[in-house]
């Protein structure tokens, strides 16, 4: 694979060095006690206890065409049974420092710290992630982990609600989330899952803890950092461990009514509130960078998942969430590499991908013209292509990183019924 795009450019490891160092030395104790996850455990106590998956099921659950990181460093379908061997034991490798560039503005793209997780690591993980996963996704405050229309649907009743309880909207942002995530703040998920699993699996998730705070990462041949530090990127756990966290952060703030909405999504939420300053103070005494620059605050307006919603647009009397057609365009002209089993027709895929997410926006029918205009000029030919033979999709599953975050076309398997390649299909 050879590195294309702008956002493939990495600087060398002495510039991103302090990237590492962060996870290290950015998380503080909070300054105040709070009480156990309170609205989660309301509802999850009404279930009788939760059974982590057997090892053999966690493994071939796992995305199995990545690297399986330390020690074998193969595909992941080749070692499931050496990888197996090693999970059901005690021992614990290092992870390996990966590498992404995140677009943001400059010449050089942001360089973000990658945790390449040892697959022995991630199948303990999914034995406990999955059967939380399910029953989280439940409730209305985890609606991403459905769909982005179910999203839509949350938002509106969010923006609906102020009009019953007062105050405001907030759309909360933190800086370093998963850097300033200490012991202290990786305990309250781990309570949670001694909470709902039961009694006699306490033991292995004792563990899980353990490791996920003090696993190494191997940075270069000569420097590997050891030590606690913050909740490494490529967990199995990072980003419903945020998301349960950052729940309980907004949740046990006083200035939450009792009978608002919180939206979570990772370090992303969107929650109703009465008195902001109060709120982000609150998330500060917890050990948060919560700043004022990175919140939004409106009536009217929420930012969430890198869309706008607004009480004032609405498609069928939802406050569907808008996609920027400039963050589409980036994505579009921001392709890191080539693949293996790469083509045109796959180009275009990516790019139906892409439009699918901007389907809401006001201009997409013009939007959707211009790039079959200016931009992808097969992509009228390739979209038949693409949805007479499912061997593209195929394919395009086995691709690591193919589709872009919060993707709308994130189940490629309906892409018959995308907005963008009915309209691409008719013109």
């Amino acid at each position: 694979m050879g590195h294309i795009g702008p956002l493939s450019q990495r600087l060398p490891f002495a510039e991103r060095r302090s990237g590492v160092t962060s996870y290290y030395d950015s998380f503080i104790e909070p300054r105040k006690e709070i009480s156990a996850l309170p609205s989660i455990n309301k509802v999850l106590s009404r279930r009788s206890r939760l059974i982590p998956l057997s090892y053999s099921t966690s493994a071939r659950g796992l995305p199995l065409n990545t690297n399986s990181g330390l020690s074998l460093f193969q595909r992941r379908s080749k070692v499931i049974d050496q990888e197996l061997s090693v999970a059901r034991t005690d021992s614990v490798l290092p992870c390996v420092l990966g590498w992404r560039g995140q677009s943001s503005g400059s010449k050089i793209p942001k360089q973000r710290v990658v945790w390449m997780f040892p697959m022995s690591q991630n199948i303990r993980e999914n034995r406990f992630f999955r059967p939380l996963h399910e029953v989280l996704k439940r409730l209305e405050s985890f609606s991403a982990w459905i769909s982005m229309d179910a999203v839509d649907d949350s938002v509106t009743r969010l923006l609906a609600r102020r009009d019953t309880v007062g105050g405001t909207i907030l759309s909360s942002d933190f800086s370093k989330f998963d850097q300033t995530m200490g012991p202290a703040q990786l305990k309250w998920y781990f309570n949670l899952l001694r909470n709902v699993y039961d009694v006699k699996f306490h033991e292995d998730i004792d563990f899980l803890q353990y490791v996920l705070a003090y696993i190494p990462l191997v940075c270069t041949l000569d420097e590997t950092f050891i030590g606690v530090h913050g909740w490494g990127s490529g967990s199995n756990l990072t980003n419903q461990a945020d998301s349960v966290v950052n729940h309980h952060a907004q949740i046990t703030s006083m200035e939450v009514p009792e009978e608002g909405i919180i939206l979570v999504q990772g370090d992303d939420a969107a929650l109703n509130v009465y008195d902001v300053d109060r709120h982000l103070t609150h998330l500060s005494d917890l050990g948060f960078e919560a700043n004022a620059s990175k919140q939004y605050i409106s009536d009217t307006v929420v930012h969430y998942l890198q869309r706008v919603h607004s009480a004032n647009y609405k498609v069928n009397g939802r406050a569907v969430g808008v996609y920027p057609t400039m963050r589409a365009l980036n994505s579009l002209m921001g392709q890191e590499r080539f693949h293996d089993d790469w083509s045109s027709v796959m180009v275009s895929l990516r790019t139906l991908s892409i439009l699918e997410n901007v389907r809401n926006h006001p201009i997409f029918t013009r939007f959707v013209k211009y790039i079959m205009e200016k931009g992808d000029k097969s992509l009228k030919e390739n979209t038949a292509r693409i949805v007479k033979d499912r061997s593209y999709i195929k394919r395009a599953k086995a691709i690591p990183g193919f589709l872009p975050s919060y993707n709308e076309a994130g189940k490629l398997d309906g892409i018959r019924r995308f907005k963008s390649v009915r309209l691409i299909l008719e013109s």
